[in-house]
């Protein structure tokens, strides 16, 4: 789909995010097929480095009010190609690259905050627009008081095999700041599953107390059923496309990696219990959601195609979300 055809829907603005490693950028790839606009400064996994470099800092979560409704207005800006004049927070975007942080030195950040310069620079109307950085979850509640209309999918892999994954950066970012995870061992697969816990735990609280609308993706269902799951991501981004232009689009995207389920292969019993059991719950739950959406998809086109009593446009919409994906009449945008 072009953009000029999915901004006749009016679609929302998204984010994507989850854990380092759970297959977010399969979910970018998606929605860029449907037309979304990603950025102009991105990687070969699809994150938004633009993001990265406003956000990904460990002093993020405690910066003031103000100034994280200005770096977001900055950063909505630039995925809007609209430009900025905003003194302060283009000197906070040079501010933001002139020390190493974790995972980034100097020059790379320097790259970036010129990237965001020169976008800010001028205009370039994109569209419809979405960012992936799977780092996104950590902020996701803050962010949502200052994008209008912000919508967010959680993509979640399989918690035991997330505790074997080589990819380890939000834990060491994250653990201590978010959770309070001191004096452990991040090489250890029991500190990777609890972290996976405790990061997804946060973003269920965030849609159970809706603040914001939130989908979670779970990255087996999307392997196993992706045309379906494919259908379910256009539904929550107010997307139309056909079941064909969703198979195809998985044809395209989705590709089952040679890790899923690398767990089989390992000794678990240096799990915790608990955080093994919510780790296969959670498979459990994701991939029951998705069935059962799928069959209320299935039973909408049946209804439609026999002529059956059915509802307007908008009814038939709301059908298509699962209760997860719900939300109050005052919180959509």
């Amino acid at each position: 789909m072009s953009r000029q055809e999915l901004r006749a829907y009016q679609p929302p603005v998204l984010a994507i995010g989850g854990v380092g490693g759970s297959g977010t950028r399969v979910v970018a790839d998606v929605l860029s097929q449907l037309g979304f606009y990603l950025g102009g400064d991105l990687n070969s996994a699809l994150d938004n480095l633009w993001y990265t470099l406003l956000f990904k800092r460990r002093g993020v979560t405690t910066c003031s009010p103000p100034e994280i409704e200005r770096l977001a207005g900055v950063f909505v800006s630039a995925m809007r190609g609209q430009r900025s004049t905003d003194a302060w927070a283009l000197e906070r975007i040079d501010d933001l690259a002139a020390e190493d942080r974790y995972g980034h030195d100097i020059c790379w950040l320097k790259e970036r905050s010129t990237s965001l310069r020169e976008r800010l620079s001028a205009q370039h109307p994109t569209g419809p627009w979405a960012w992936k950085e799977p780092n996104t979850h950590v902020f996701i509640d803050r962010l949502a008081e200052h994008v209008s209309g912000l919508r967010y999918i959680h993509v979640v892999r399989d918690g035991l095999d997330m505790a074997f994954s080589p990819n380890k950066n939000q834990l060491h970012y994250w653990a201590d700041t978010l959770f309070d995870m001191t004096d452990v061992d991040p090489a250890q697969a029991a500190t990777a599953l609890r972290y996976w816990r405790l990061a997804n735990e946060r973003v269920t609280r965030l849609r159970e107390s809706r603040v914001l609308p939130i989908l979670e993706v779970g990255f087996e269902c999307l392997c196993e059923h992706p045309t379906e799951q494919i259908l379910s991501i256009a539904s929550f981004c107010r997307c139309p496309i056909t079941r064909q232009e969703a198979k195809d689009i998985g044809a395209r995207s989705v590709r089952t990696p040679s890790t899923l389920g690398r767990h089989r292969e390992m000794e678990l019993t240096t799990l915790d219990a608990d955080d093994t059991h919510y780790a296969r719950e959670s498979r459990s739950r994701l991939s029951r959601l998705l069935l059962d959406e799928a069959r209320v998809q299935k039973q909408t086109c049946f209804e439609d195609a026999t002529g059956s009593p059915s509802t307007n446009e908008t009814s038939k919409s709301e059908a298509r979300l699962s209760p997860r994906q719900t939300v109050p009449e005052s919180r959509r945008p």
